[in-house]
C-alpha cells in the first residue's frame, strides 16, 4: 500500500516537472506483491500500471488542466490487452504511453509494455470524457494526440 502511494506521488511529482511531454514513459518493475503464483506479473497489475501511465500522460501532456477547466473526468470505457511474453518477478520495464487517435466519441491511447525494444504486452485503451452534461466531444482534445501514429508501426515487435 505504502509503494504504491510513494509511487503515485513520484509519478504526479515528476509528470508536474514535465509539462507538454507528448508521450508518458514510466520505468517500472515486477515485485514480489505485484507477482502472480508463477512468479509473473499479474493481470490485474497489469491495468493498475495502466491507469499510473494514462494520469502520467495526461498530467504531463497537459491535459489535465483542460479537463479540469472543463470540468470532465476521463472515464475508460474499453481495454483491450495483448500478452505477448511474460514479465516475470524482478524484471525491468518502461511502460510507453501515448494518445493515437481520436474515434468517434473516444480518445485512444495506446499502452506498450517494453523490455528493451521488445513489446512484452500492448493495449489499446478508449476513454469518455464525462462532465456534468454528458459526453464531450473529444475533438477540443485533439491537440495531445501524438502526430507519430503507433498503432501496428514499427515499434511492434514481436
Amino acid at each position: 500500500m505504502l509503494l504504491d502511494k510513494l509511487r503515485v506521488l513520484g509519478v504526479v511529482t515528476r509528470a508536474v516537472l514535465s509539462l507538454r511531454a507528448p508521450s508518458s514513459q514510466l520505468s517500472l518493475q515486477v515485485t514480489r506483491r505485484e507477482a502472480d503464483l508463477y512468479r509473473h506479473l499479474n493481470n490485474a497489475r497489469y491495468l493498475s500500471f495502466m491507469d499510473l501511465g494514462r494520469w502520467d500522460l495526461t498530467l504531463r501532456s497537459g491535459m489535465a488542466a483542460q479537463l479540469f477547466r472543463d470540468r470532465l473526468s476521463p472515464v475508460a470505457v474499453q481495454i483491450e490487452i495483448e500478452y505477448r511474453r511474460e514479465l516475470p518477478l524482478g524484471q525491468a520495464f518502461i511502460l510507453d504511453t501515448r494518445w493515437v487517435e481520436v474515434i468517434g466519441k473516444t480518445l485512444v491511447c495506446e499502452q506498450l509494455f517494453l523490455v528493451g525494444d521488445r513489446v512484452h504486452a500492448r493495449a489499446q485503451v478508449r476513454v469518455l470524457l464525462r462532465g456534468a452534461s454528458g459526453v464531450a466531444a473529444p475533438s477540443a482534445y485533439r491537440v495531445f494526440v501524438s502526430s507519430r501514429h503507433r498503432l501496428g508501426g514499427p515499434r511492434d515487435r514481436g
